[in-house]
C-alpha cells in the first residue's frame, strides 16, 4: 500500500511503518505544517491508499485532519483508509491541568468511532481505524528513567497489530497494553491504579 504519515522520518515508530508500506512523511521538519497546509494535504488523498494520522495531540490537529478527510472523501466519492494513532497513556495525564493531551486523544477516539460507524452502516467512503498505544520501546525515555520496573511495548508488536487490524476490516479499534509485573500506580503515586498482568 502507498501510505502517508503525519510525522517526521526520524521518529522511531514512524520509520518502522516503512516495513509495512511505501511511506511519504509529512512534518514541519520537511517543510509541511498541517496547521497551515491541511488543505493541500487533503487534496493529495487520491495519490495514497492509506493515511496514518500520527501527529501528536496539539491544537486538535489529529481530529481536524480526520474530520476534514471524511468530508473530502465523501464529497469526491473517494474510497480511502485512515489509521489513527491513539493513546491510553493519556490516563497518566488525567491529573495534569497543564496538558490537553488526554482531551485531544479522547476527541480523536470519538471522531473515529463516528466515522467508522458511518462507513460500516451508511457506506461512507472513509474507512477509519484506531490503534491505542501505551508507552513504547525506544520512545518512552521517562518510563525507562523513572519507572524501571514497568515494561514498555515493542515497536515490532505495534506493527504486528497494525497489520492484524488492517487485514480484518471488521476490527476498527485496538488497544495495546504491555504486560506489567503486577499492579502498579501511575502519576508518580497519585491518582489511578491500573491492573497489571503477570
Amino acid at each position: 500500500m502507498k501510505a502517508r504519515i503525519t510525522c517526521d522520518n526520524s521518529h522511531p515508530l514512524g520509520k518502522r511503518f516503512t516495513e509495512l508500506f511505501h511511506v511519504d512523511f509529512y512534518s514541519r521538519r520537511n517543510g509541511f505544517d498541517l496547521h497551515t497546509n491541511l488543505n493541500t494535504f487533503i487534496e493529495s488523498t487520491k495519490d495514497y491508499d492509506l493515511t496514518i494520522n500520527f501527529s501528536r495531540g496539539m491544537q486538535f490537529g489529529q481530529t481536524k485532519l480526520l474530520v476534514d478527510l471524511q468530508k473530502h472523501c465523501n464529497s469526491r466519492c473517494l474510497k480511502h483508509k485512515v489509521l489513527n494513532i491513539g493513546s491510553y497513556v493519556s490516563l497518566v495525564l488525567l491529573n495534569s491541568s497543564n496538558s490537553s493531551y488526554d482531551v485531544e486523544k479522547a476527541a480523536l477516539k470519538y471522531a473515529h468511532r463516528k466515522i467508522a460507524y458511518s462507513h460500516m452502516f451508511h457506506n461512507d467512503y472513509l474507512d477509519s481505524y484506531l490503534i491505542n498505544l501505551g508507552h513504547l520501546d525506544e520512545i518512552s525515555s521517562d518510563i525507562h528513567d523513572n519507572y524501571k520496573h514497568l515494561n514498555t511495548l515493542s515497536l515490532s508488536d505495534v506493527l504486528k497489530n497494525v497489520r492484524y487490524m488492517l487485514d480484518r476490516k471488521h476490527i476498527k479499534e485496538l488497544s495495546l497494553q504491555y504486560k506489567q509485573p503486577g499492579n502498579h500506580r501511575v502519576n508518580d503515586g497519585i491518582g489511578l491504579i491500573l491492573p497489571g498482568l503477570y
